[in-house]
């Protein structure tokens, strides 16, 4: 399966700064961890190393996505990801669980609600493109996953 290109939200300088970088990296490890111990456990890997490289990735996508600027910055931690652990792909169920983790972490970051809504749709659409829906081939994430059921 071909790797699909980047769509990359419009950045939300704003929200970041009102988060702050370093507390926003922290709560992308920590929905990380949430979804590895959580359903997506079966499609990540359970390598520590290989988990921390991706969850490190993924903060990088998601900070530098929202940062003004920083565009080359986070299709770079995408190529890392997809280059490391192949494309990405997420059931309907799984896109659900994730966004409602990534809620979770935007409640314990204690932002304003406005704020909370607007990191949490970009987040969604961010994702979105990783859908695969019913009908669609089935496809492992991440390479020597052992499914234990559909996420």
């Amino acid at each position: 399966m071909p790797i699909p290109p980047l769509q990359l939200p419009p950045p939300l300088p704003g929200a970041l700064r009102e988060m702050g970088e370093e507390k926003l990296r922290w709560r992308c490890l920590t929905l990380a961890e949430e979804l590895q111990a959580g359903p997506l456990a079966p499609w990540l890997p359970e390598d520590a190393d290989e988990f921390s490289d991706l969850a490190a990735e993924l903060a990088e996508l998601v900070v530098s996505g929202l940062a003004p600027g920083r565009k080359a910055r986070a299709v770079l931690a995408y190529a890392r990801i997809t280059g490391r652990h192949g494309p990405l792909s997420l059931s309907p169920a799984a896109r659900a669980a994730w966004l409602q983790a990534w809620a979770r972490q935007l409640q314990r970051a204690r932002l304003p609600h406005a704020t909370q809504r607007q990191l949490w749709q970009w987040m969604a659409r961010l994702i979105a493109p990783w859908v695969r829906h019913e009908g669609d081939a089935l496809v492992l994430p991440w390479p020597g996953a052992r499914p234990r059921g559909r996420p």
